[in-house]
């Protein structure tokens, strides 16, 4: 690393709006995603793009479904 720090940003609950939000903002600022590190699901860091450090957390093969919160995305 060149001597920068970097942010750690956690999705929060699977079901809910933050996978939404994190993944239209690394779309649209590519030029900040090496300064920062997803933690979330696998699934959902399957998603994002490439040049962001993807922390997996909970069940490999857990599967959010949207608006639908459970026990465990509460885990994740």
């Amino acid at each position: 690393m060149d001597g920068r720090k970097k942010i750690a940003i956690t999705i929060g609950d699977p079901a809910g709006v933050g996978a939404e939000i994190i993944l239209d903002w690394a779309k649209k600022n590519p030029q900040l995603l090496g300064g920062v590190a997803v933690i979330a699901h696998a699934d959902f860091l399957a998603s994002l793009p490439g040049g962001l450090e993807k922390v997996a957390v909970g069940a490999p093969n857990y599967r959010a479904q949207p608006g639908r919160p459970d026990a465990e995305g509460a885990r994740v």
